[in-house]
Formats: structure tokens, sequence, C-alpha cells
């Protein structure tokens, strides 16, 4: 399996683990593959304990789609900021519209 299959496998396992779980506060979820080391990084609007309980609801269900074991780092950021500003890493899965 070639590197772009793999990331596209994690990939379609990162938003079936999003399914219902995108609330809106959620502005941008992104996905960085590193081998096995995957980065998951959530930008919220506001703190919020809701979301982020969704949040590790998420990594279980995602976690468990896995065939094998993996790494999975989460990163959270509260801001209100532009997101065109922000230069994080990783390839956006969800990107909320905004004015």
């Amino acid at each position: 399996m070639s590197n772009i299959e793999y990331e596209n496998g994690i990939v379609i396992d990162l938003v079936t683990a999003m399914l219902g779980s995108i609330s809106n506060n959620f502005r941008r979820v992104s996905v960085k593959v590193v081998e096995d080391d995957i980065r998951l990084e959530f930008v919220l609007q506001e703190e919020s304990e809701e979301d982020r309980e969704e949040i590790s609801d998420i990594e279980f269900e995602f976690e468990a789609l896995q065939v094998t074991s993996i790494k999975v780092d989460i990163d959270v950021l509260v801001t209100t900021e532009d997101l065109g500003t922000l230069h994080r890493f990783g390839r956006a899965i969800f990107v909320r519209r905004e004015p």
C-alpha cells in the first residue's frame, strides 16, 4: 500500500469517527500522518467541556477503526483568530464556513 493510500484510509477512518460529533464550535479538524504516528488537530472557537469530551470520543472511535496499533497525538487549539492566518500542520478534514 502506498503512503497516499494509507493516508487516505486514515482520513476515511477519521471522518467516520467524527460522524455526529461536530458541533458549531468546531472550526477545523486536520490530520498529519508520519508513518505510524498520527497527529489530529482540532480548532475550537471557544472552550467547551462537551466538545472536549466529543474529541475524546472521536479519538476512541478512530483508534477502534485501526487494524494495527498506532500512536495518536491530539492537539486542541481554542482561538477566534482567522483560520487563514493560522500556519498549522496537516491535511484539513473539516473546515467550518466562516464569514
